[in-house]
């Protein structure tokens, strides 16, 4: 590792998007640079990286691309070894973000078609279907959740009992 990024954040200890991106905004905080002179930087190295992708990168909840953060941890002074960590972090927070992502999708998919059963439904049909919620991945990806994936549950038209889950699995 380059001497100048001894001292430089580093996302080792991060495990949520949100933690992530304010990861980000403290190596730009350690660089002390403006986005435009980190646009030059980036420039000087061969990569392309406007300021305003680097305003936009670190205003969000999402996390940027890969390329866009080898690009800005490049630009603040991060050798080789610094931008393998941080994308070595930025690949296992994403993974980690897709499986609530598709939990979140999933759940909102038995919701909608919950109400489009027929009475003919078995009790074998139900308990499959919410078999893979039974162990608490459900309440686990909302309470983990940082995000507004979980925003939409409440606005749909569901049943009482079924806002009161909700409700009560938020505050867990």
């Amino acid at each position: 590792m380059d001497a100048s990024s001894i001292d430089m954040p580093r996302p080792d200890r991060v495990n949520t998007p949100a933690e992530f991106i304010a990861a980000m905004r403290a190596l730009r905080g350690w660089t002390k640079l403006t986005y435009r002179q980190l646009e030059r930087r980036a420039q000087q190295q061969g990569d392309h990286l406007p300021h305003s992708t680097i305003a936009t990168a670190l205003s969000r909840d999402r996390i940027p691309r890969e390329s866009t953060i080898a690009s800005f941890v490049r630009a603040c002074g991060g050798d080789r070894h610094a931008v393998e960590v941080w994308l070595a972090a930025r690949r296992r927070i994403a993974v980690a973000d897709k499986a609530v992502g598709h939990l979140a999708y999933a759940v909102e998919a038995w919701l909608v078609n919950r109400t489009r059963y027929s009475t003919k439904e078995t009790h074998a049909q139900r308990v499959e279907l919410t078999s893979n919620y039974a162990e608490g991945t459900l309440a686990r990806a909302v309470a983990e959740s940082k995000g507004d994936r979980w925003v939409g549950l409440h606005r749909r038209h569901e049943p009482p009992k079924l806002r009161k889950l909700v409700r009560r699995l938020r505050q867990n």
